[in-house]
């Protein structure tokens, strides 16, 4: 039993029959939430790229210095109308500088959450591999953020 169970999260079968448990495999989005450390604010751009940059040296010095992410669309004009600001960042392989995943990384101010999150979506429903959804999960982590919740669905 415990076997099958391991084996379903890790996406080694296809079969998701137990929906409570979400699989690194199936999330279609985390949102991330401050708590050592604060979120840049969302009309800043220069503070979204220096938080992108800090993300890049936190790869490289303390998880192996394998992947990059690039934002594509650092100019992008915040409209102060909107709660949020979304990027689209790119995951390198950073020895050989091939695109591994694309996000789009939507920096929002949700009143009814916690206040300031980070929610990361593959683009165009692409699929993200196990081990780039735990990368990611241990790159805020050691950034001193938290993963709030881990999504099936992309709404």
């Amino acid at each position: 039993m415990l076997k099958k169970f391991l084996y379903k999260c890790f996406g080694i079968t296809n079969e998701e029959k137990n929906s409570e448990t979400i699989c690194f495999n199936s999330i279609k989005k985390l949102i991330v939430i401050e708590t050592a450390e604060k979120l840049p604010d969302i009309y800043d751009k220069w503070k979204i790229i220096g938080f992108i940059d800090k993300a890049n040296h936190i790869c490289e010095t303390i998880l192996g210095d394998t992947y990059e992410f690039v934002i594509l669309n650092p100019n992008e004009i915040p409209d102060y109308t909107k709660k949020y600001v979304k990027y689209q960042v790119n995951m390198f392989n950073k020895k050989t500088r091939k695109i591994l995943n694309r996000f789009s990384f939507h920096f929002k101010y949700e009143a009814t959450l916690i206040g300031m999150i980070v929610i990361i979506k593959p683009l165009k429903n692409e699929v993200i591999s196990s081990n780039h959804w735990n990368f990611i999960e241990s790159l805020f982590y050691n950034m001193g953020f938290q993963i709030k919740t881990k999504y099936h669905k992309n709404n």
